[in-house]
């Protein structure tokens, strides 16, 4: 069989087929039928005429065929041969595909469901709904189909040409559980108890530490109960949970993400056991900016208040990361901000993903002009804007070092690609992304690393008030316009930073561990470094104080003690940061959040007046030069782009562009997104040449800066690396 590996190669993490390095690009495809006509057929010709090989669909126990279903007379569960008609198909139309299966695993079978009701997952109300993460049956019975399933395709011939398994549980397969979704407390089934008790006791040293940790004194190991509904949505003071006053709930959100990580590595290495690690082992998982929403996001019901980030399970990126099994993971890109002007972020914390030396497949599911114009997601309009917005995706991919595949959402007598333009665009992303993986330094370039931290999540009040804007927000109308690029690194990837950046943005670090808060002082604190604190930064060690962002910032604070909307002015214009800035500079929230952090500090430079109790005026936004690096306090969420520009060209950061568009960009290729049509600049970090490279046009020569005409709702992609063009080989 074909091996498939992801090594590093010029600085990033890369799919080798066969030991060829191989651009990852994509075909996720229409399920074929077993037998009769297939409307998706043409689509499979014509990805394949533009160099798309790589097949991913789907196998599993959903579905409309199972290859793990009910057992047939003799008790076996297993139907491998009804997956090869399907690849057969394939392979009929293209001889050089291989194939990425999407391996399902959640149990929504009824026949399942019925041999084993005690492992099914309980919701707070009563109901059951699949499977529990935490049953030893399904995990068992999961790792030995996924098995079992590379045995059989190793022993035929069509089995040759799959290279890659996805295990997929949760809803959609992308390992968020409906309840989660649907805001419901949950898991309250038998196996999840009991897990929960055996992760109680891998975690606290003694019963002792246990009841001093949750300030229960009847607390037992072999009684712990999964907190109620009322429990997990309580906080204790305004938005947060005071681990001094118990850390019952938090622990359980913490065991939750254990959980689930711990699955993915276990059905990851059951992949890479079958295939003597010959197999790529990836998953969904990941979406740590994006899970701020519910199925209320999506039109399902009318809830959107509460988040699925803490009852997900995907705060359990670093144990993910850290897994040998696991060699990529993937997600769609974020539903934020989709359409024409929009911004095509990830949902993943890209650079900790290519740190630890995993792929990342951003999944491409735009909804071109080809569907109905209700269908929302940004649908576009045209094809003009289908192409612009196809080029804006896969731009920040390539300027990243990731993969991508494309869904095909097709339907009879309609392919989303199905287009001449669209598929002459598909021709030339896989040429310029095979081409790009000739340049000689394809790591990580940006003078801003933005940082996340999953476990301050469980340390939230189960509401979206504060991370709709502090996270998903900040992203998509801030950082996206900066017109320069960021990182985007987990907290726990500190100490494994690459190289020194000039501005650090900690975007919702409110619980750090003594371990943390030493590795941010003696690795970030430094080497003339702007390090800035949003909100809460820092509020949570061993309890809930506002000494604790002190200690951290470098800043007094104080704290008050009410929850209010958080609006930024700015009213200091004496500072390089805000010299320039406009008069009326004003951001922030109308979220009721509380507490109220601010400024008490003689020797902090005041630049903005935080506007919130009852009109009251406090010093919400401070700069305080420091030993070797400077301490920069923002106490309101979503600050704009001009703002967040002006910190990084005051930390000596490079300004690719000062239009307040969509860039991207990365070592070699530096991408624009565009609402208004007029004449760009774009100022590049060193004297070269310029090509648009799905233009093949040369734009300039020997220039550390160009001007280029773009019309409204345009994108270019434009490589100004060192190596010529021309010499770049696919």
């Amino acid at each position: 069989m074909s091996t498939a590996t992801v090594q590093q190669h010029n600085g990033a993490p890369t799919l080798f087929i066969d030991g060829q390095p191989t651009f990852g690009a994509v075909h996720w495809i229409p399920e074929p039928p077993q037998e009769g006509d297939w409307f998706a057929e043409p689509f499979i010709h014509q990805f394949a005429d533009a160099g798309v090989h790589l097949i991913h669909c789907q196998t599993g126990c959903r579905g409309a065929i199972c290859e793990w279903d009910a057992p047939d007379e003799n008790g076996n569960t297993y139907y491998f041969e009804r997956l090869l008609p399907r690849l057969r198909r394939v392979l009929a139309i293209d001889p050089d595909a291989y194939f990425i299966l999407r391996v399902h695993l959640e149990m929504y079978a009824p026949w399942w469901q019925k041999l084993y009701p005690q492992e099914l997952e309980l919701w707070g109300d009563g109901r059951t709904e699949n499977q529990s993460y935490a049953s030893a049956i399904w995990r068992q019975q999961a790792g030995e189909f996924l098995e079992a399933l590379v045995h059989f395709l190793q022993s035929v011939p069509e089995g040759e040409r799959v290279i890659g398994y996805q295990p997929a549980a949760g809803q959609t397969g992308e390992w968020v559980k409906e309840s989660a979704m649907e805001g419901h407390a949950s898991d309250y089934s038998a196996p999840m108890r009991a897990y929960f008790r055996s992760w109680l006791n891998r975690k606290y040293e003694t019963l002792n530490d246990l009841r001093l940790a949750w300030r229960d004194g009847r607390a037992m190991f072999n009684t712990a109960e999964v907190p109620t509904q009322e429990e997990q949505e309580e906080a204790d003071l305004y938005h947060f949970r005071d681990p001094s006053r118990g850390c019952k709930v938090i622990d359980y959100f913490e065991c939750v993400a254990d959980l689930v990580a711990d699955c993915i590595d276990q059905f990851c290495g059951h992949v890479k056991k079958a295939s003597n690690g010959q197999a790529l082992a990836g998953v969904f998982y990941g979406y740590v900016t994006e899970l701020t929403w519910s199925n209320g996001f999506f039109h399902q019901r009318q809830d959107m208040i509460h988040p699925s980030a803490q009852r997900s399970g995907h705060l359990g990126l670093a144990k993910v990361l850290a897994s040998p099994h696991v060699d990529f993971m993937a997600s769609p890109y974020s539903y934020g901000f989709r359409g024409i002007g929009g911004d095509g972020l990830f949902m993943a914390l890209t650079e900790s993903v290519r740190l630890h030396g995993k792929l990342w497949f951003n999944e491409e599911d735009t909804r071109t002009y080809k569907f109905p114009p209700d269908s929302g997601y940004g649908v576009a309009k045209d094809a003009r804007e289908s192409v612009s917005v196809l080029t804006r995706n896969f731009s920040i991919g390539l300027e990243h070092s990731t993969a991508a595949w494309w869904a095909d959402w097709a339907a009879p007598g309609r392919g989303p690609y199905d287009d001449p333009d669209i598929l002459a665009a598909m021709a030339k992303f896989v040429e310029v992304g095979g081409k790009s993986l000739s340049c000689p330094d394809r790591s990580p370039g940006a003078d801003l690393a933005v940082i996340v931290d999953e476990r301050s999540f469980a340390y939230e009040r189960l509401i979206r008030t504060l991370d709709w804007p502090l996270i998903y927000r900040q992203r998509h109308w801030g950082l996206a316009r900066i017109g320069a690029p960021h990182d985007l690194y987990l907290l726990d990837d500190l100490e494994r930073l690459p190289r020194p950046y000039r501005c650090y943005l900690f975007l919702n670090a409110f619980h750090l561990s003594a371990a943390q808060r030493e590795t941010v002082s003696r690795k970030i604190c430094r080497d003339g470094a702007v390090v800035a604190w949003m909100y809460m930064n820092g509020a949570i060690a061993d309890n809930l104080h506002p000494d604790n962002m002190s200690a951290l910032t470098g800043m007094r604070f104080r704290w008050d003690m009410t929850a209010w909307s958080l609006n930024m002015l700015l009213t200091g214009f004496d500072h390089p940061i805000t010299c320039d800035l406009p008069a009326n500079t004003a951001w922030g929230t109308d979220e009721q959040i509380g507490p109220i952090p601010y400024i008490d500090d003689p020797d902090a430079h005041t630049l903005g007046t935080l506007v919130s109790v009852r009109g009251s005026s406090l010093p919400g936004m401070c700069v305080k030069e420091m030993d070797g690096w400077t301490s920069l306090y923002i106490g309101a969420p979503n600050v704009p782009s001009n703002v967040l520009r002006a910190i990084l060209q005051f930390a000596g950061g490079h300004i690719f562009s000062h239009s307040d568009d969509v860039l991207h960009a990365g070592r070699d290729f530096v991408s624009l997104h565009t609402v208004k049509g007029e004449e760009k600049t774009i100022h590049l970090p060193r004297k070269t040449d310029v090509v648009d490279v799905m233009a093949d046009r040369t734009v300039a020569n020997g220039v550390d800066q160009f001007t280029d005409r773009l019309e409204a709702g345009d994108t270019k992609i434009y490589y100004y690396g060192e190596t010529p063009w021309e010499q770049l080989t696919t």
